[in-house]
C-alpha cells in the first residue's frame, strides 16, 4: 500500500518498486524547496518592510521639510513655491499645481502648475466654482478625487482637443482640497506614473498632512497680505 501511495504521488515506479534511495532523494529535494521558498519569501517580506520604512522615514523628513518652509513664507505665492515642489519630490509625482479659491469665492485661479502642458494649466487659469467639473467636487465638497487623466478634473475644448498629443494627459490623478476652518481655500492636483502610486497608503497620508500644513501657510500668509494692504491704505491716506 505504502508503495501504491508513493507511486501515485510521484508517478514512478511504473511496473516496478520504487528504491529507497530514490523516494528519500525526492522528499529530500521536496523539503529542501519548501525550506528555500520560505526563506526566499521571508527575505522578500524582511525588504519590503525595510523599503517601506525607509520611504516612511523620507517622508516624514520631507513633511518636516515642508512645515520649516511653509512656517518662514510670508505671501500665499512663496507657500506654494515652497511647498508644491517638496511635495511632488516626497511621493515622487511627475506634475503637481496648485490652485486657489478666488478672493470673491466664485472661482478657482491657478497659483502654480509643474510639468503639465500648456493647454492642461491654461484649462485651471480661472474656471466657475459653479460648474459641474471634478475638481469644483474637490473644493465645494472637500472630497478627495482620482482620475485617470488630469484633463478631466476641468472640461475644456482646448484641452479635449490637445488631448491626443498632450504628453501629460495619461496619467493618474489626484486632488485633495485645502480646508482651513471648514472652508476650501483651494486643492492639490498631482499626477502619477501608474495608479499605483497615487493610491498607495502611505502617498495619502502624506499627501494629507501636507495639504494641512499648506492650508496652515494660506492662512497666515493671508492675514500677513490683508495686514500688509491695510497698512499700505493707511499709509496712502496719510500722504
Amino acid at each position: 500500500m505504502y508503495q501504491s501511495f508513493l507511486h501515485l504521488v510521484f508517478g514512478l515506479g511504473i511496473g516496478q518498486p520504487l528504491r529507497l534511495s530514490t523516494v528519500v532523494f525526492l522528499l529530500t529535494s521536496f523539503l529542501l524547496c519548501v525550506l528555500v521558498g520560505r526563506l526566499h519569501w521571508r527575505r522578500l517580506q524582511e525588504h519590503a518592510a525595510r523599503v517601506r520604512a525607509e520611504r516612511l522615514v523620507r517622508l516624514s523628513d520631507r513633511l518636516e521639510e515642508l512645515t520649516a518652509a511653509v512656517s518662514k513664507a510670508s505671501t500665499s505665492a512663496e507657500v506654494i513655491d515652497t511647498a508644491l515642489p517638496i511635495c511632488l519630490y516626497a511621493v515622487e509625482a511627475t506634475a503637481g499645481a496648485v490652485v486657489l479659491v478666488s478672493d470673491d469665492g466664485q472661482c478657482g485661479e491657478l497659483g502654480r502648475a509643474v510639468g503639465y502642458d500648456e493647454p492642461i494649466a491654461a484649462a485651471w487659469q480661472r474656471f466657475p466654482l459653479s460648474g459641474g467639473h471634478r475638481l469644483t467636487d474637490t473644493i465645494r465638497r472637500h472630497q478627495i478625487i482620482t482620475v485617470e487623466s488630469p484633463t478631466t478634473l476641468v472640461e475644456s475644448d482646448r484641452v479635449v482637443r490637445a488631448r491626443s498629443d498632450v504628453a501629460t494627459a495619461d496619467r493618474s490623478t489626484l486632488a485633495l482640497p485645502l480646508v482651513a476652518s471648514g472652508r476650501a481655500v483651494g486643492a492639490y492636483i498631482l499626477s502619477f506614473r501608474n495608479s499605483g502610486q497615487r493610491d498607495a497608503a502611505d502617498t495619502r497620508q502624506f499627501l494629507q498632512t501636507a495639504a494641512r500644513r499648506t492650508t496652515e501657510g494660506l492662512a497666515r500668509a493671508r492675514q500677513y497680505e490683508v495686514a500688509e494692504r491695510a497698512r499700505a491704505e493707511a499709509e496712502a491716506v496719510r500722504h
